[in-house]
């Protein structure tokens, strides 16, 4: 913060002077080495001479500058406020239809939303993060500050923080209770009765299951049977259909019975061979 920012050297002196006021001179004020000090002598004296209202026209701008800078970050919140899907992704399209200055300010002011403060972040960093998104190549990463990074998606750009995910390490499923595993808590019941809305959760038909049921998370080659399917699908080909981003799928929560066989994937989508039909009269709720 600068408080002073608006009022000129002449000003100060004439207060400290009307209210005998003593004050101190820091000698490095002297010491043209500094940038600052060079221009302060040696050319705003001469900028003086050739318009003698420099420091009132100097100030006027500022503050039409500053106005607009205000002016402009709140239409950048706004549109994110707007056009954010989902917890920071955006939509490469809606992000792309936007002009080029506009989208330095939308990224300036996510970065700030992002880490809950307003922290100076690099004009080459937003250069390179708007560069990555106008190319639109899936997979492409940016460095977005310290601790994040920019990712690409399919149809959008998602912020994500830098650190590794932790695998989520297999462990059995108390049913009924609760389960705490690496990312999270597994709470189940046993009910009887179809539940009207089926995506608050996972349900599974109880006799079907083959127990017990263990969270763990994804491994190389898994498969499974989604529901409709005659055959089986791939994990990995699931995530990227879906436009899942790597960052989260390490975080799913995947659902197996004794045998190591995919039940669900997360809430996204049950196994063909445990979902529940109007015939079911014991199920197994599952709440992640």
């Amino acid at each position: 913060l600068r408080p002073l920012l608006e009022v000129t050297k002449g000003e100060i002196l004439t207060f400290l002077k009307n209210n005998s006021i003593e004050y101190r001179i820091d000698k490095t004020n002297f010491d043209e080495a500094y940038t600052r000090n060079n221009i302060r002598k040696n050319v705003v004296p001469v900028l003086k001479k050739l318009q003698p209202s420099l420091e009132s026209i100097f100030l006027r701008n500022w503050e039409n500058i500053s106005e607009a800078q205000k002016y402009l970050d709140l239409k950048s919140r706004n549109w994110i406020t707007e056009n954010m899907e989902s917890p920071y992704r955006i939509s490469l399209k809606k992000f792309n239809n936007t002009e080029s200055f506009f989208q330095k300010l939308i990224l300036k002011n996510l970065f700030n939303l992002y880490h809950k403060k307003s922290d100076k972040i690099s004009s080459s960093i937003i250069k390179r993060a708007q560069k990555i998104i106008n190319e639109k190549k899936t997979g492409k990463k940016a460095p977005f500050g310290p601790n994040t990074y920019i990712l690409i998606n399919p149809v959008l750009f998602e912020i994500l923080p830098k650190n590794k995910s932790k695998k989520i390490i297999k462990k059995k499923l108390t049913i009924p209770g609760k389960t705490k595993y690496t990312y999270g808590e597994i709470s189940s019941k046993i009910i009887k009765k179809i539940p009207k809305d089926l995506s608050k959760k996972v349900y599974f038909d109880y006799t079907k299951c083959k127990f017990p049921l263990y969270v763990r998370g994804r491994e190389d080659g898994d498969i499974f049977q989604n529901i409709g399917m005659k055959g089986t699908q791939k994990l990995q080909d699931f995530f990227v259909n879906k436009k899942i981003s790597s960052y989260n799928r390490d975080r799913t929560p995947i659902i197996v019975d004794k045998n190591n066989k995919i039940i669900a994937i997360g809430k996204y989508v049950i196994s063909n061979t445990c979902k529940i039909t109007k015939n079911t009269n014991q199920i197994v709720s599952l709440e992640l």
